[in-house]
């Protein structure tokens, strides 16, 4: 349950950071990187010869920013991909750990219900035997130490 919330946790921010990205090469104040900014300033003003002012697009520059941003995200993509697959592991150690935790606890359940088993076997044959027994001193006897045993089993 708690390894579902995470990898859901990180996905949604995995998408907040593409939206934001997404957002932000479109002309929008980008949010993540700061040397990213509006449209405006992807625009270079020149002056020509007749003295009035162009704009015109200042494509490299623009080009620089967007690969620098698709990098960025690459290498954060990376990094949170690395820490899932750490976290996949580790929980999945913890896992493993449990389950051999649990399987040594049944052994040793199976271990002690074999053993009582076996002393109750031991304690109905001696009461079958008693039960076979003529003599009433020693049948009475043995039935009193068949049933102390049997309060200890």
């Amino acid at each position: 349950m708690v390894v579902i919330l995470v990898l859901i946790t990180i996905i949604i921010i995995i998408i907040i950071i593409i939206i934001i990205i997404i957002s932000g090469q479109s002309g929008r104040l980008c949010l993540i990187f700061p040397e990213c900014s509006l449209q405006s300033r992807q625009m270079e003003m020149t002056c020509c010869p007749s003295g009035r002012h162009e704009t015109r697009a200042y494509r490299p520059l623009s080009d620089v920013n967007a690969t620098r941003q698709e990098g960025k995200l690459l290498e954060e993509c990376d990094v949170l991909i690395d820490i899932i697959q750490q976290r996949r592991q580790i929980i999945g150690n913890k896992i493993k750990e449990g389950k051999a935790q649990r399987i040594r606890k049944l052994a040793q359940q199976i271990s002690n219900c074999k053993q009582c088993i076996e002393r109750s076997s031991a304690l109905i044959t001696q009461a079958d035997q008693t039960l076979k027994e003529t003599d009433h001193a020693r049948f009475l006897q043995t039935a009193k130490t068949i049933n102390e045993r049997s309060v200890n089993v």
